[in-house]
């Protein structure tokens, strides 16, 4: 029986190879490949469980516990908060506005241009001014409201222009002499005819201070032109020469002295020129004369002066 069963088995396996080589005839040949390594033996998984699919969740974050006692945290996107103690900043200033376009004015002959000599004109003076010194002289007419009759006269003064309020006060020291001549007749029976002629020179030598105001606030307005007014005592020192001037009867000459005080007002105008000014001034003076010779007089009067001062 083993031989039969062994028998049996070679048939078999002759059929089963020449089966298996017909296969490997009608099939392409195939290169020969790595050497098989033997895999490990596979292990049963458990049967996966459909899940739904996924979808895009942000990340849950648990907040952090929170202090009732700690202040409230600022909001970032919020502005800052002032600082009460800080002094608020000052607003902002403005750009300055561009500069108008401008073009040069002409210049004068001596090379400075108009506005600079628009602006040298009238008082201007700076704050270091020191004032000026003052050294002038002037011609006048007399014009006395006595018997007097009408003559010319000159005057030299010295001073000092204060440099308050743009020089507006001086003080001035005025030298003058004058010899106004006065004529007439009077009657009398001691005489031969009954009348005399006399003639009548009055001598007055005059010192008179005065304190001056002058009118310099609006130099854009007056220019070169500065009125002023001054007000003062004049000291007349006088002396009178009476005599029959060559008429008959001749009268012998009489000579008489004295010293009288009086007042003078002055107003007038400067006028800028140079290193000092022209000067106009109308002057009004008085003073009582009690005379022997001559009687009771005075030696009132309206002057006009016309002159030049340096102001050095």
């Amino acid at each position: 029986m083993k031989t039969t069963l062994t028998l049996t088995l070679s048939i078999a396996s002759l059929l089963f190879a020449s089966g298996a080589g017909a296969q490997t005839a009608g099939a392409p040949a195939k290169p020969p490949g790595p050497p098989a390594t033997t895999a490990p033996p596979a292990t049963t998984a458990p049967p996966a469980t459909t899940a739904p699919p996924a979808t895009p969740t942000q990340p849950i974050t648990t907040p952090p516990p929170t202090d009732p006692t700690a202040p409230p945290e600022a909001d970032p996107a919020a502005p800052p908060e002032a600082d009460p103690t800080t002094p608020p900043a000052p607003p902002a200033e403005p750009p300055p506005p561009a500069p108008a376009m401008s073009f040069a004015p002409p210049l004068t002959s001596t090379g400075e241009s108009a506005a600079t000599a628009e602006e040298s004109k009238g008082p201007r003076f700076g704050a270091d001014d020191r004032g000026a010194f003052v050294a002038g002289g002037k011609l006048g007419m007399i014009t006395p409201f006595s018997d007097l009759g009408p003559n010319l006269a000159g005057a030299v003064e010295v001073g000092y222009i204060l440099p308050f309020l743009d020089r507006s006060f001086a003080v001035l020291v005025e030298v003058g002499y004058a010899a106004p001549v006065a004529t007439g007749e009077e009657g009398d029976p001691r005489v031969e005819g009954g009348r005399y002629s006399w003639h009548l020179v009055q001598k007055q030598l005059t010192l008179a201070p005065s304190a001056y105001y002058r009118l310099t606030m609006f130099p854009e307005v007056l220019g070169d032109f500065i009125p002023f007014a001054g007000i003062g005592p004049r000291i007349y020192f006088t002396e009178s020469v009476t005599d029959s001037d060559e008429a008959t009867p001749l009268i012998l000459e009489t000579v008489e002295q004295s010293t009288a005080v009086g007042l003078g007002v002055q107003l007038g105008v400067e006028c800028l020129l140079g290193p000092g000014a022209l000067v106009g001034e109308v002057l009004f003076q008085y003073a009582a004369l009690d005379h022997a010779a001559t009687g009771d007089a005075d030696l009132a009067g309206l002057d006009i002066w016309l002159g030049y001062r340096f102001m050095l």
